[in-house]
């Protein structure tokens, strides 16, 4: 039987204990005295998310590689995507890990399953959200919500532009969009998105606009001069380059006393070696200073950088003077 212990050991003793782990992990999800009767499930998760961690950690990055592939090679794979969370980001039906299907899945936090959903795939689908990126994907979006309604209330009626908004949860839950003290740009590449948003929006202060990120950098998407602006996940997908051109031009769309809010998953978070093994989901990580990059060079601004609870997220607030 694999265990935590053996698995931080040294990278030559986790070669062979890739087959090992998958099969006592796949044991305790199918065998009929595990998983569902004995509630064994969120013990052979936890098992799987802290040993792949450890192995990543000691890893180069083509050894963790060749460790991913031999995971995925493993009949666990499937069974893992009995959660239609998993199987949605691996499978990338709009083209990406993290598209807004599978934020929803989070924020439902366990929630409104589908109905043909396996007691597996339910059990896995508990343990998948509970777990750290989740729980700050969840913290992140009231974060947002907090942020806006305080702005608002500072501000009076504001101008807001969402960037990559997906289906724009926070209009849900935030008394300033949902009053009309707050009208919303939103903003996306996927269609499908911005119709379920428009849909969902109907007779409050919300538009959409659908752009991707390059047409934005370039001043070929020119959504406006705002108040406060967000983008709650897309830094993530993005390298320094291309996400300084992007932080620039966005400063440069507030109005006076606007703000700017942008964040990141940082390296502190756990459960990385799950959502890279069998979610084929990879993000770009930033610490603080990484953070303070993306508004270096800009003039007339100020900048703050906070965290979420765990450290899990940081958040830069870039206020224009």
């Amino acid at each position: 039987m694999t265990n935590l212990a053996s698995a931080q050991t040294t990278p030559s003793v986790l070669a062979p204990s890739i087959a090992q782990l998958c099969d006592d992990v796949d044991a305790s999800l199918r065998g009929p005295a595990h998983a569902i009767a004995s509630g064994d499930v969120s013990g052979g998760m936890a098992l799987l998310f802290e040993c792949l961690d450890a192995v990543r950690s000691a890893r180069s990055t083509l050894d963790w590689e060749r460790f991913r592939n031999a995971a995925r090679a493993h009949p666990l794979r499937s069974l893992l995507q009995e959660d239609p969370l998993i199987r949605r980001s691996c499978t990338r039906p709009r083209g990406y890990a993290g598209d807004a299907e599978v934020i929803d899945f989070i924020y439902r936090d366990g929630r409104s399953l589908p109905d043909d959903c396996t007691p597996i795939g339910t059990a896995v689908h508990r343990a998948a959200v509970a777990v750290e990126p989740a729980a700050a994907v969840r913290r992140r979006l009231d974060h947002i919500v907090a942020e806006i309604d305080a702005f608002a209330e500072q501000r009076g009626a504001i101008g807001a532009l969402s960037v990559a908004c997906g289906h724009l949860r926070e209009a849900e839950r935030s008394v300033a969009i949902r009053t009309g003290t707050a009208g919303v740009v939103a903003l996306d590449q996927d269609v499908e998105s911005l119709a379920l948003v428009e849909r969902e929006n109907a007779g409050r202060r919300v538009t959409t606009m659908r752009a991707d990120i390059r047409h934005l950098i370039a001043g070929r998407a020119i959504p406006g001069e705002f108040d406060l602006i967000w983008s709650a996940g897309l830094y993530d997908y993005l390298e320094e380059r291309a996400a300084r051109k992007l932080t620039a031009r966005l400063v440069s769309m507030l109005r006076p006393g606007g703000r700017l809010l942008v964040a990141n998953f940082t390296p502190r978070c756990s459960c990385v070696g799950f959502m890279e093994t069998f979610m084929d989901w990879q993000l770009v990580y930033r610490d603080d200073r990484d953070m303070q990059r993306l508004a270096a060079g800009i003039a007339g601004v100020t900048t703050r950088i906070d965290h979420d609870e765990t450290g899990a997220i940081a958040w830069i607030d870039i206020a224009r003077n």
